[in-house]
């Protein structure tokens, strides 16, 4: 039963006659073991390490967990549980490979299953040469703050930077690839776009785009100036 009055939302469910499954995902008539999809191989030197499994996992035993230099066990700084993803977070050195096994049992589904099997394999960490390097010289008529924002080919945000008036900023270890260049006008120096105020008669704040793609290359520097 859904209560809906204005400003608030109540729920009243009957658990006496039927159990309810708040998981989008079906309850495995038999333990058909958790599997992983995908292990990045190669990875940015800030980037983490990032499993996907078949089913969202719930916990992981940190001791089955282990990265390899060479035969040097190394250290793992922390990790992140995002539905059917683990990232793991560890420093990385660029150039340099990184061996990684999982043993069976290390990890555990919503549903309680575990891995059966050990994983093992490399990661590689990109070397500096790889990326490339945008530079942006701004020509603005006074000092208003604006929000500049690096997006990929889909729209998706990636980076951002603030500028104040005519200046010049730089996106460093961009991966080769088109990129796309957002501008708006902070007028009231938030940190964000803001919509306006149609009662207040405030205007939603300048959205600008920069009218071509950027393409970086590996161990290139692409510069431009855009008047804003």
């Amino acid at each position: 039963e859904i209560e809906n009055k204005k400003n608030e939302l109540k729920i009243r469910l009957d658990t006496t006659n039927k159990l309810y499954n708040v998981y989008g995902f079906v309850t495995p008539k038999k333990d058909t073991g958790l599997s992983v999809i995908s292990i990045t191989k190669t990875i940015e030197v800030g980037s983490p390490l990032v499993m996907n499994f078949d089913r969202p996992i719930s916990t992981f035993d940190t001791s089955l967990v282990n990265l390899f230099q060479d035969t040097i066990l190394i250290a793992l700084d922390s990790f992140k549980i995002n539905a059917r993803s683990l990232s793991i977070f560890f420093k990385k050195k660029e150039g340099v490979n990184y061996k990684y096994q999982f043993i069976s049992n290390a990890f555990e589904d919503i549903f309680g299953f575990t891995n059966s099997d050990t994983l093992s394999g490399f990661i590689t960490i990109r070397e500096a040469d790889y990326y490339g390097v945008f530079t942006l010289k701004l020509i603005a008529e006074d000092s208003s703050s604006y929000l500049i924002q690096l997006l990929n080919e889909k729209s998706d945000l990636l980076r951002e930077q603030t500028a104040n008036g005519s200046s010049t900023i730089s996106f460093e270890k961009l991966a080769p690839g088109k990129y796309k260049i957002k501008a708006i006008k902070d007028e009231n120096q938030n940190g964000k776009w803001d919509t306006g105020d149609y009662y207040k008669k405030i205007k939603p704040e300048q959205v600008l785009f920069f009218e071509v793609p950027i393409e970086i290359r590996s161990n290139w520097e692409v510069a431009e100036s855009w008047e804003l």
